[in-house]
């Protein structure tokens, strides 16, 4: 009778999609992550749901295939960091810095970057769909088929950016400083918004 008691009970409790052992572990696996990552600046393919790694001296880490969904990382140094193929749904990097980061092929959908330095990034094939990019610095950076639908690009700096093929649907290109008139009539032939923009003269 006890046993089948506790079989119910384990039965309800997954029934209605409440599972205290396992966020419990995984709660303890993020924060023994996490000092991995501090200690090694390795940590790629591991998991970072959630962390917090505000003002992180993360330059040139290794976080490759790393999941860093909703993770804070205001302010964090990720120069130079290895971010290809990273799953980082609604993180937020605003301010951080991403010189030269290899975001590959990484999943930014809703994420925030918010003034953020991403010169000179690889950001090709990066899903940045409803991303607030707003105020980021994107000079030289490479968004060539990146998926941009959606996303604020309000006020970025976008000196020699790559944007061939990406996709930009309903993006917004507000304020923006860098374009050529090219990049602006290609960007509104993709239906993106691109209004007030200071034109850079394209003298190739």
């Amino acid at each position: 009778m006890l046993i089948t008691i506790q079989i119910f009970i384990v039965f309800f409790f997954v029934s209605i999609g409440y599972f205290p052992f396992t966020i419990k572990a995984s709660s303890f696996e993020v924060e023994e992550n996490v000092e991995r990552l501090k200690s090694t600046n390795q940590c790629s393919g591991c998991n970072l749901f959630s962390a917090n790694l505000r003002l992180a001296n993360l330059g040139g880490a290794d976080l490759g295939g790393a999941n860093l969904s909703n993770a804070m990382l205001t302010g964090a140094n990720l120069n130079n960091a290895e971010l290809a193929h990273a799953y980082m749904y609604g993180a937020d990097l605003s301010r951080a810095k991403l010189l030269d980061a290899d975001l590959t092929y990484a999943n930014l959908d809703s994420a925030f970057l918010i003034d953020a330095n991403l010169k000179d990034a690889l950001l090709s094939y990066t899903n940045l769909s409803n991303a607030d990019l707003s105020g980021a610095s994107l000079n030289n950076a490479d968004l060539s088929n990146a998926n941009l639908n959606g996303a604020d690009m309000s006020g970025t700096m976008l000196d020699g950016v790559n944007l061939e093929n990406a996709q930009v649907k309903d993006a917004f290109f507000l304020g923006v400083k860098g374009l050529t008139q090219k990049q602006i009539d290609d960007l509104k032939i993709r239906d993106a918004i691109v209004e007030t923009v200071d034109i850079k003269i394209d003298s190739s």
